[in-house]
């Protein structure tokens, strides 16, 4: 038993169609791939987007919700065609300021673990006789003061109080 719907008529040319329509996708789609004007590599963090009219290379990345592709930068002329003597001059330098950095290193190393070695270096010095001098003439006014001191509190205690407690 079949049910006619008062929609079938207005179907079939619909189904028609669509059958009709996506049939030539599938190759149609193989063959946009092959014309596309870029080609992506994907990487660790992102996608290379190579152009392939221009051949221009951007690097493509995913940030927050959106992504944004960088312009790579090329190697210039002047890098291009540097010679080998003027990289041999640029190895030269470099070995050269390496050199530097690792004895100012050292030296500094070296001042790090000296401290000690620098004490024992400044070895005790006995003071000079005048020095020695010096220093018991003040220390014989210390205890001139501090004698009267001791005095004035001596005689004050033996006085007794005016007034009574």
């Amino acid at each position: 038993m079949t049910v006619k719907s008062p929609y079938s008529k207005q179907l079939k040319p619909v189904l028609i169609c669509a059958v009709l329509l996506l049939s030539p996708a599938m190759p149609m789609v193989a063959m946009a791939e092959e014309t596309s004007r870029y080609t992506m590599i994907e990487t660790d963090d992102g996608i290379i987007r190579l152009d392939k009219q221009t051949g221009a290379m951007s690097n493509c990345k995913k940030s927050f919700e959106s992504w944004a592709c960088e312009p790579m930068r090329e190697m210039t002329q002047e890098q291009k065609n540097s010679s080998p003597a003027d990289e041999n001059e640029q190895i030269a330098a470099l070995k050269l300021e390496n050199l530097k950095l690792k004895q100012r290193l050292a030296d500094l190393e070296q001042l790090k673990q000296s401290p000690d070695d620098l004490e024992h270096d400044k070895k005790f010095k006995l003071p000079s006789d005048e020095e020695v001098d010096e220093a018991i003439t003040y220390m014989e006014k210390m205890i001139r003061k501090f004698g009267g001191a001791m005095k004035r509190l001596r005689e004050e205690r033996y006085k007794g109080p005016e007034t009574e407690l």
